[in-house]
């Protein structure tokens, strides 16, 4: 059965798509089937690198592979398929025309990117169109732009019933083993179409429509038509439409033909006209037209005046012009413009002969403009001789022109200035110096932009202008006499300004500068009224370490900026300013020859300069995302300082309403759409000249749920070794985080996941990489947000962690390497990394049993390179273990498919191999430096396969890096007990199995290999010091674990360690399951760890000496108190000591029985508790010891006396010493030995003589107490006073009576009157009278009742 396929390649425009669209409107579309990608239904599948997968249409609007990044050593075949789309329908309406069509963009160089359909009959997949490469750049297909339409038709006429209810599409690509470039494909569409006949909308792309200056055996190329076409007719005429060059030649279904021999400088139409089935186009087709190229062997009418050319030479073509005169004239030839590849493309003017060279060269390097020729005779040629790869026309030379002219005349001489006028206005002049009119009687002078001629008789400057910056000027000069005679300048103008007045009244100027390779441009900028001038870079960048920015004072000499070299702030110019003494500022980036502005690589500079005639404002610009009301941002204008301003006003680039501002404060603007650039503008309204600008700001996307630790994402953990798990994320928008990071690339833009260990080892890897860059670095971390720890950083997109624990949380940080803000999304996959990945857990190969078999590792990174192997891409280790000794010959096998037999049956994948040894059993072969990495050198180790007696080299045995699927290696003489470690490597990076075998087994002089595990805990131990200890089961080969305390099973311990806290027998059991095997060990553990008992804050009462603050201690008192019951003086050593570190160290302990002084501020001491036995078995505790001040007190007098039967007590008064407070002391008081009740005070009321004592102890922590005893006397009789003073001197103040017992009392003066009468007297009168009244100083006489029957008479004298 015979099937018709149309393929189509092809670039439209917007109107072919319309176009087309219109056709599938017009007819019934009964079925129109749009990819809608994401699609979910959609199928991809296949043997690919991962990390190759851009965009996968299952989760993306796109299928984008990038085979450069999938690797050298990948073998990518992938495919994405759709799901199944029944036809029926549309045979049934008659459509049997299905297109299937969309965009992409390709860089091929070697693989197949195709569109397939499926015929189910047949059970295989059909080509239908191989989509060619579209020459896209790299960041093309990565970003799919600049996109080519593509559509391919199949007639389904002849399809069966099953085949059309079981039709379904894909889109393939295989690499062909190679290392390719990428592609990118969208927006895919299949319809139904019914027999129409197509439409006349096919394009001729080349020659492009109007070309000029085509060669003459063209190749004519064409997109395809709509509607289906089967082929096309060509015709090509000389006028519109016209066919007398080609009528209606049928091309098949080529989109190309070719012509030959076409006239010289002749416009030819090309009409092309698609057809099919139904018949040719009915409606009107466009006419193309192209012009051929000048005849290059042209005579020159010397009457008619002088022929100017022009060509872009290229390689493979002649590039060659010859001019010959027909009145024999002798010929000129003068090059207007243009330019040759330095050094390797020649300009070369050949005499009339053909041979004489009249110039070869490249002009002035590379730039031939100016350079005129005269022939000897009538004949004259220009050759470009180039050297077939870089031209004109590949590399965008400014194409050569040139004048040939009749040496009639003498041509005139000029030469040409451009003169800057930038103190005006961004205009030129351009000055024409005409030295010498020729022969010339008189000339004239025109210039290409339509100015005023002039006309010039004699020799001198002539100006035109002015020009606008960058316009291109060109100068003729012709000979009025004699049209023969004319020259032409090169194109001249002025690019930019490098002088610039700014004027004070009119404002700031505000300029963007991009800087080239090699700059030696520098701008000077004046004021209009001898102001300072201000330069301020608003934003902007320069190379760093290679660029210098130097901004120059008024003296073009004193540097404005810091000493050179000078890149601002690590090459970011934005906020820098400046200001000059005088009324000129200047500056000048100067560059290196690589990197630049103008090379595309660096920020161009937006800069303000300003007469310094008010103070600038001040002001910080805040992003502020209002996600939460749509895709927008707002800007935080803070003004932190108006400078000299009463007023502000700003205002943004966006049109937005102004806002004014009088004092420092925060100004907000916007909403604004996300990808925005705005400029926020500050002015004073005072003085023009104060203005600042913001650099553009920006907010990419509302940031990521994720976008810091915080909001990290559960990411999902695969429980094999599959990536069919994944974990979607986006850094766009995302901002930095606080965590330090030891990768290279910059953090600024990460996002956080995290997830929890399954599986001690896990592979993490980055896929589905798509947006604007695929450098794309991720960090492992374990802790808690805001105190992780970092595990490593890698800069590759997968990795695989070290030993995590399992339960753990761990934290995946992702982010761009470069400082650039990146619109990219990915896909995170976590799964179980082969256990064997690495040398410390190297499978043990179990050779008695047959071949080991295990799954080959993919999609891991190489471990660099080692031995032979100059990549180590996906290892596994093996362990070799030696039972008989002999010659062991091993076959290593890698394969997508064994069967029950062991056979290789399915596709061979390429293995390599490295193999060391021998080792001794209990020698760690994986110790950093143990196996040997070169010879000595890893470039130093051979390929067994060309050198095969090279090896042994140190302990590398065998080494080859084969391309096939299958290695053998042989290990000569092995010994009993010897041990070789394997690393073999899936250099192919597909999945399948790998096979080794030892093929002599049983062979005369043949060795074997054995699997013995084994497993070593150690030596019975005694812990002391910690509360834990780790169990370690030393056991290379161990596949699980099983531990038991004293017999029984511990729960989930099932890893090669176990944290222990008690004492106790345990044993652990494992398990080699490759081999079948198993071996156990037990350990005694017994905790020793001494107690050390705080004997708590120790206060010592200051005995000797009170009060100067320091009291003597003897230590070893507190030796049983450290010890407590359970631990005998006999068996531990207490130490002391006066650091923590000595402690600790056992170093400068405090003699035993040494008295230490204790000062009140309390000093801290260490104890060391030891246990003899085990000198490193110890435990401390630290404890204070304080001296307390004694309550030390006197009494106010030293004597205290009572009179017989004394019923008014004498106060005794306690003074303490230190402190006077009485709520400090608990005071107490003993008479004669006894104690007083109720007597707490520092005052103590006594009648009785005899020994009173007083203590005083201390309410704070120690409780230290005082004592201190007075004797009070009773005299024989008491006296009564004489006299009084009552003056409030304390002394005789008042007549005492208090120690007789006085029932009455009365005084009279001299004279005999009553003056004072008192009962039950004591010391109550002080010179009162019973009214109150003051009695004079005088002798008075006192009449006293006492002791109940007694009376006494007697004089008193009053005096104060």
């Amino acid at each position: 059965m015979k099937y018709q396929l149309y393929f189509t390649n092809m670039k439209k425009t917007l109107l072919s798509v319309l176009i087309l669209f219109s056709f599938y409107l017009g007819n019934s579309q009964v079925i129109n089937e749009p990819a809608n990608w994401p699609n979910a239904n959609w199928t991809t599948s296949g043997t690919y690198n991962a990390d190759g997968l851009l965009a996968d249409p299952t989760s993306s609007d796109s299928f984008t592979f990038d085979d450069d990044a999938a690797g050298s050593t990948s073998d990518d075949d992938i495919a994405s398929e759709s799901p199944v789309i029944d036809l029926s329908a549309a045979t049934a309406a008659s459509e049997n025309l299905i297109l299937i069509s969309g965009d992409y963009s390709h860089q091929d160089i070697g693989g197949s990117l195709s569109i397939d359909y499926w015929d189910y009959d047949a059970g295989v997949w059909v080509a239908m169109l191989e989509l060619e490469s579209t020459g896209a750049s790299t960041a093309d297909y990565q970003n799919c732009t600049n996109q080519v339409y593509f559509e391919s038709g199949l007639d389904i006429t002849g399809f069966s019933a099953t085949q059309l209810a079981n039709f379904k599409y894909r889109i393939s690509y295989d690499d062909a083993d190679g290392w390719q470039w990428g592609w990118c494909i969208k927006n895919v569409s299949l319809v139904s179409g019914g027999a129409a006949v197509p439409g006349c909308d096919a394009v001729v792309t080349s020659p492009a429509d109007g070309e000029s200056g085509v060669i003459q055996s063209p190749t004519i190329n064409w997109s395809s038509a709509s509607g289906f076409p089967d082929g096309y007719y060509i015709s090509v005429g000389t006028t519109d439409g016209g066919n007398d060059i080609l009528d209606n030649i049928d091309t098949g279904n080529s989109n190309s033909y070719s012509l030959s021999d076409l006239a010289y400088s002749t416009t030819y139409y090309v009409t092309v006209l698609p057809y099919n089935g139904s018949g040719s186009a009915t409606d009107t087709c466009n006419s193309y037209s192209f012009t051929t190229v000048s005849d290059p062997n042209t005579y020159l009418d010397c009457s008619a005046g002088a022929v100017t050319n022009n060509f872009c030479y290229d390689t493979g073509l002649d590039n060659s012009y010859s001019f010959t005169s027909l009145d024999g004239n002798s010929l000129n030839l003068t090059i207007n413009s243009g330019q040759v590849e330095n050094g390797w493309d020649e300009l070369i003017i050949l005499d009339s002969d053909g041979v004489t060279e009249l110039y070869n060269g490249y002009g002035n390097g590379g730039d031939i403009s100016g350079l005129t020729f005269q022939s000897s005779g009538d004949n004259i040629t220009l050759v470009v001789q180039e050297d077939g790869s870089i031209s004109c026309v590949s590399s965008g030379y400014n194409p050569i022109d040139f004048t040939v002219a009749c040496a009639t005349c003498v041509n005139p001489i000029a030469s040409y200035e451009m003169v800057s006028d930038c103190l005006n206005a961004p205009q030129f002049f351009v000055d024409v110096d005409l030295t010498d009119l020729g022969s010339a009687s008189s000339v004239t002078l025109s210039d290409n932009q339509g100015g005023a001629t002039q006309n010039a008789t004699a020799t001198g400057v002539y100006t035109f202008g002015p020009y606008t910056n960058n316009t291109d000027v060109v100068i003729s000069i012709a000979n009025d006499d004699d049209a023969n005679c004319s020259i032409s300048s090169n194109s001249i103008t002025q690019e930019f300004c490098t002088t610039t007045l700014v004027d004070c009244n009119t404002g700031p100027i505000t300029l963007d500068y991009c800087y080239d390779n090699s700059n030696t441009t520098d701008f000077t900028y004046t004021s209009s009224d001898g102001a300072p001038l201000n330069l301020t870079i608003n934003f902007g960048s320069v190379e760093n370490n290679w660029d210098e920015f130097i901004v120059y004072d008024s003296d073009g000499i004193t540097e404005l900026t810091p000493a050179q070299p000078y890149y601002g702030n690590a090459g970011d110019l934005t906020g820098l300013t400046f200001q000059s003494t005088g009324d000129t500022i200047s500056f000048i980036v100067t560059s290196d020859g690589s990197i630049s502005c103008g090379s595309g690589s660096i920020e161009p500079m937006n800069y303000t300069v300003a007469c310094a005639t008010c103070v600038n404002p001040q002001a910080n610009y805040n992003v502020v995302d209002d996600c939460d009301n749509g895709d927008q941002f707002l800007i935080d204008v803070d003004i932190t300082d108006i400078g000299d301003a009463e007023s502000l006003t700003i205002s943004d680039n966006q049109g937005s309403a102004t806002q004014s501002a009088t004092g420092t404060g925060v100004y907000t603007f916007g909403p604004y759409p996300f990808l925005t650039d705005i400029i926020i503008t500050i002015a004073n309204d005072q003085d023009v000249n104060c203005v600042i600008n913001s650099s553009p700001i920006q907010l990419f996307a509302c940031p990521p749920a994720n976008d810091n630790c915080e909001g990290a994402i559960d990411a999902i953990v695969n429980t094999d070794e599959s990536c069919n798990l994944t974990t979607s994320g986006t850094i766009t928008a995302a901002s930095a985080s606080s965590e330090s990071s030891s990768c290279p690339g910059n953090t600024d833009d990460d996002v956080w996941f995290e997830f929890t260990a399954l599986n001690e080892v896990q592979l993490i890897s980055i896929l589905n990489i798509s947006g604007s860059t695929t450098n794309i670095d991720h960090g492992l971390y374990e802790g808690e947000c805001g105190n992780l720890t970092e595990l490593y950083c890698s800069d590759d997109d997968s990795s695989v962690t070290g030993a995590l624990t399992i339960g753990n949380t761990y934290y995946v940080r992702v982010f761009s390497a470069g400082s650039n803000n990146e619109n990219v999304d990915f896909e995170l996959c976590i799964k179980d990394a082969p256990d064997n990945t690495v040398c410390d857990n190297a499978s043990n190969f179990c050779g008695e049993g047959g071949a080991l078999y295990g799954s080959n590792i993919f999609d891991y990174p190489s471990l660099g390179q080692i031995a032979c192997l100059y990549s180590t891409p996906n290892p596994s280790w093996n362990v070799i273990q030696i039972g008989e000794s002999g010659n062991i010959d091993i076959q290593i096998v890698q394969n997508t498919e064994f069967d029950d037999d062991g056979n290789a049956v399915g596709n061979g994948l390429d293995v390599d191999f490295v193999l060391w040894g021998p080792f001794d059993s209990d020698e760690n072969f994986c110790a950093e430096g143990v196996l040997d990495q070169g010879c000595p050198n890893p470039g130093d180790c051979p390929n067994n396969t060309s050198n095969p007696d090279f090896y042994p080299s140190g302990n590398i045995i065998d080494c080859s890096y084969s391309i096939y699927d299958v290695e053998n290696l042989t290990i000569d003489n092995a010994q009993s007990g010897e041990i070789y470690v394997l690393l073999v490597t899936n250099y192919s990076n597909n999945a399948g199995t790998i096979q080794i075998e030892q093929t002599n087994s049983g062979s005369d002089g043949a060795g074997s290999t054995v699997a013995e595990i084994e497993v070593d805990l150690g030596e019975d131990i005694e812990v002391c010091g910690t509360a834990s200890y780790e169990l370690v089961a030393d056991s290379p080969f161990a596949d699980s674990y099983e531990w038991y305390q004293n017999g029984i099973y511990i729960e989930d311990s099932n890893s090669p360690t176990l944290v222990v806290s008690e004492s106790d027998t345990y044993t652990v059991i494992v398990y080699d399951n490759q081999c079948d095997s198993f071996a156990q060990d037990s350990i005694n553990v017994n905790y020793i760890v001494p107690e050390a008992n705080d004997p708590g804050e120790i206060i010592i009462c200051n005995v000797n000496n009170p009060g100067d603050g320091v009291e003597e201690f003897d230590l070893s008192t507190l030796v049983e108190t450290i010890l407590g019951e359970d631990q005998a003086i006999t068996d531990y050593f207490v130490s002391y000591h006066q650091s923590f570190e000595e402690c600790v160290l056992n170093t400068d302990p405090i003699e035993t029985g040494e008295l230490i002084n204790v000062s009140t501020n309390c000093r801290e001491i260490f104890a060391r508790v030891t246990n003899p036995s085990f000198e490193d078995c110890f435990n401390t505790v630290s404890f204070t010891l304080c001296t307390q001040e004694l309550p030390v007190a006197t009494f106010e007098n030293q004597t205290y006396e009572v009179c017989p039967n004394a019923v008014i007590p004498i106060d005794i008064n306690v003074i303490p010493t230190y402190d006077d407070n009485p709520d400090s002391y608990d005071v107490s008081w003993t008479y004669n030995g006894s104690i007083l009740t109720n007597e707490n005070s520092l005052t103590l009321g006594v009648i009785n003589a005899g020994v009173y004592e007083v203590t005083l102890t201390s309410l704070e922590n120690g409780g230290c107490s005082f004592s201190n005893a007075v004797n009070v006397t009773e005299v024989e009789s008491c006296v009564i006073p004489e006299g009084i003073s009552p003056n409030n001197d304390g002394f005789n103040d008042e007549f005492d009576l208090s120690s007789y017992g006085v029932t009455s009392l009365k005084i009279y003066n001299r004279y005999g009157v009553l003056v004072y009468s008192k009962s039950n007297y004591i010391n109550e009168w002080k010179g009162q009278s019973n009214d109150g009244d003051i009695l004079p100083v005088g002798t008075y006489y006192y009449v006293m009742q006492y002791e109940e029957n007694k009376q006494k008479v007697d004089w008193i004298y009053l005096n104060y």
